[in-house]
């Protein structure tokens, strides 16, 4: 049923293409401002068509047409990106099959919010903590695309923070309703807005009961975000702080993932495991004029977060708090531009285990305190060597080391020098033509450069790659039309893979090469746009192979094979249709198989799903807002919403390497501003 749907989907895209060539009602110069416009935070693009590299921009509409609370949704739909969600807090993001192998979060990824670093210094990102209201746009460059965030393999995730500006309304709320007794509740404040400054609170309440047992959610946000412009300089203060308590249900075996799914595995209800968290973030800025052809910005940043996690084999108890600077320059002169900067992270942590007892912790079984460092120096220099061509260079520097001070032992690596090419080329002002070559590392987390012991593991060594993309973009002058279509390939050695000896320990080791090449292709097509009505489609494909090259593990040789927890290929429909204060958006996905182990004797076969929301706007005297209904897994397609990579079994227990997804569910809200 659902692949006639998307199939019909597809050949309506065709037909109205067709149809559309008669067509005329296209407000033109709404859209060449569009294709002209300049993204300025947290990355300034001078030019979105122009930027050498992958690159997607997603604007705060696109993250408003699904639920209130899950990005997941929304992020897949991004070719290369591929986000799974096990719980509501346990996620994993890989972008071109980078970060596949870490068990239980997203790793091998940086993510910025602003010009604040939110990767720990140990490399994990955690963006499914942030509200969305607390987003005003995502952007993602793939692959080591960008020396300014690090040389990261995977790439980077940039967000931008909510701001009311510009906005006659300055207050904004939003209440949400759906299965399962899941309730959002968010409100973003203007609280003060003039030529000079401006000050923004947001907050958010989410809770839930959960769809399996033991998984129970609750989250809260608070944001405040202020600016002030004093003559030619501005300073930015950014404050978060988030609170979370969310049980653990864990990941199934096949049996019980097809027959009872609703469950959670024994021993977490037995122990009624769960995480509890809270963090602060807290952020100054200063940007000002050097020249008239040089700029300045200081960013100091700090973190604090706390976690207590209850396992069925021990409790952990892990205190972080990181000081960290971002200093960068930019000059810009005619058709010159150049960046140079530094990052700077000093990360402490505390480590403690205690036995599982809910009662008497006693004393730790096991303790450490931990520092991490490390010191990024990046440099971008861009030029136009004719009007047409946009070349672009540009080199990190790396520094990462570890600190044990329990052992009072030290380890570090060496300096990785991480260079990159990229060119663009505009052809007729509609076609561009774009590559590059860089290279990209991801260093070892901090449990990976341990051993079992506790000890340091000096053999281990990053993850380094070459990574080489050719691309072609094509914008229609009427912005009608849009085509992305990329090739890239990534050549990778020391793969670190996790080795498993027990449930609880497990640590990293080098293990040879591999290859990952791929498709990314993203059309977007605004078939007609009138005042009353409009509709807009999207396709978007993602296709790869990655592949063992030189992979040893446990005497068993892994050449050829496919490394898992990467599907062969992601397609995904969007269709938004318009009528008066009606708005409809329709949503498919097909993802496709992808292996469960390094052997490749085991393997999910992917799954298909489509998710829909109808919204009304309404206003009432001085009131705006949307009303809005929406059903994902419409057709109650049984799948699994994230996999664990070869999963081990203990004992005579079975393998859990599936985390069940929703069931059909209903949710509804509003929107009010005022």
């Amino acid at each position: 049923m659902i692949v006639r749907i998307g199939l019909l989907i597809t050949l309506l895209f065709f037909v109205v293409n067709t149809l559309s060539a008669q067509l005329s009602v296209i407000d033109t110069t709404e859209s060449i401002i569009m294709k002209e416009v300049r993204v300025r935070a947290p990355l300034l693009i001078e030019n979105v068509h122009e930027w050498p590299g992958g690159y997607v921009k997603m604007d705060s509409l696109t993250i408003q047409s699904g639920s209130g609370y899950v990005l997941s949704e929304q992020l897949n739909t991004i070719p290369g990106v591929f986000m799974q969600q096990g719980t509501l807090s346990t996620n994993r993001i890989t972008i071109r099959g980078i970060g596949s192998r870490t068990p239980y979060n997203s790793n091998r990824i940086k993510a910025y919010w602003g010009d604040i670093p939110i990767t720990d210094g140990d490399g994990v990102t955690a963006i499914e903590d942030i509200g969305l209201n607390d987003i005003s746009d995502i952007q993602v460059l793939k692959g080591p695309a960008s020396a300014l965030y690090g040389a990261g393999l995977g790439g980077v995730v940039l967000i931008s923070p909510h701001q009311l500006k510009n906005s006659s309304k300055n207050i904004v709320y939003k209440s949400e309703y759906s299965r399962y007794n899941t309730f959002l509740n968010q409100i973003n404040l203007n609280l003060l807005q003039n030529k000079s400054s401006s000050v923004n609170l947001n907050a958010s309440y989410l809770n839930s009961d959960g769809y399996r047992e033991n998984s129970n959610y609750e989250r809260h946000n608070v944001t405040l975000n202020a600016s002030h412009q004093q003559g030619k300089s501005n300073f930015k203060l950014f404050y978060h702080y988030s609170r979370l308590y969310g049980q653990i249900p864990s990941s199934l075996d096949s049996l019980n993932f097809y027959d009872t799914p609703q469950k959670a595995t024994f021993t977490w209800v037995q122990i009624k495991g769960y995480e509890k968290s809270y963090q602060h973030i807290l952020s100054g800025r200063w940007a000002f004029p050097i020249s008239k052809r040089m700029a300045h910005s200081v960013n100091l940043f700090y973190r604090i977060s706390n976690l207590n996690e209850l396992r069925p084999f021990n409790r952990l108890h892990e205190g972080k708090n990181s000081i960290g600077l971002r200093d960068k320059l930019v000059y810009k002169k005619d058709k010159i531009r150049a960046i140079l900067g530094v990052e700077l992270l000093h990360e402490r942590n505390s480590v403690k285990y205690f036995s599982v007892d809910e009662e008497d912790y006693g004393s730790p079984t096991n303790a450490n305190k931990l520092i991490r460092y490390y010191a990024n120096v990046f440099s971008v220099f861009e030029s136009r060597i004719i009007p047409d061509l946009l070349m672009q260079a540009s080199l990190n520097l790396n520094k990462t080391g570890y600190r044990s001070i329990a052992d009072d032992e030290n380890f570090s690596f060496d300096w990785i020098a991480s260079p990159r090419l990229g060119f663009n080329y505009t052809v007729g002002k509609q076609h561009n033509i774009l590559g590059s070559i860089g290279h990209g590392f991801s260093q070892p987390s901090f449990e990976e450069s341990l051993m079992p012991d506790g000890s340091f593991n000096h053999l281990v060594k990053p993850e380094q790659g070459i990574g080489i993309e050719v691309g072609y973009r094509y914008a229609s002058m009427n912005n009608k039309l849009n085509l992305d279509l990329t090739l890239y390939q990534l050549q990778m050695k020391n793969l670190l893979v996790t080795k498993r000896e027990s449930e609880d320990i497990f640590y990293g080791v080098n293990a040879g090469k591999t290859k990952h090449y791929g498709m990314e292709a993203s059309l977007m097509y605004n078939a007609f746009r009138t005042e009353a009505y409009s509709l807009n489609m999207r396709v978007n494909y993602f296709t790869s192979q990655n592949e063992f090259v030189d992979f040893v593990d446990d005497g068993q040789d892994q050449k050829g094979n496919q490394l898992p927890g990467i599907p062969n290929h992601i397609l995904s429909y969007q269709i938004t249709s318009t009528y008066k204060a009606w708005t409809v958006n329709l949503s498919y996905k097909n993802i496709g198989k992808q292996y469960l182990t390094d052997d490749n004797t085991k393997m999910y076969n992917g799954y298909q799903k489509l998710d829909g929301k109808l919204n009304y706007k309404l206003e009432i005297l001085n009131v705006e807002g949307n009303v809005y209904m929406g059903c994902n897994n419409i057709f109650n397609e049984h799948y699994a919403s994230m996999v664990l990579i070869n999963a081990s079994s203990f004992g005579n227990n079975k393998p859990r390497y599936y985390y069940p997804a929703l069931p059909t569910h209903v949710y509804g809200g509003i929107t009010l501003k005022f």
